[in-house]
């Protein structure tokens, strides 16, 4: 039997049982429980308290790696391109 994830845990669902059907002969595959209206709430209001704490630690992830990003151009762009490029002046 398939269980729901809400807030960290495999809970069984307490609504509506439904029927999942071969589509090619109608025969029945499974029968799930879906989750109740509660359920769903607390499903709901699990993930966006998440979200908080994901969303700072995304954010933050995500700056260091445009960080280390900007970094390696410069690196890259000093090694390969400052020995090339012509210096003020030098061509008159």
């Amino acid at each position: 039997m398939y269980k729901q994830y809400i807030n960290g845990e495999l809970v069984q669902g307490a609504g509506v049982r439904v029927k999942v059907l071969d589509p090619a002969d109608n025969s029945v595959i499974e029968e799930l429980d879906t989750a109740s209206e509660e359920q769903c709430l607390a499903a709901l209001e699990a993930a966006q308290a998440a979200f908080k704490d994901w969303k700072m630690g995304y954010a933050c992830a995500l700056a260091v790696v445009l960080l280390v990003f900007v970094l390696i151009v410069n690196l890259i762009q000093d090694l390969f391109f400052k020995e090339k490029t012509p210096k003020k002046g030098a061509g008159k």
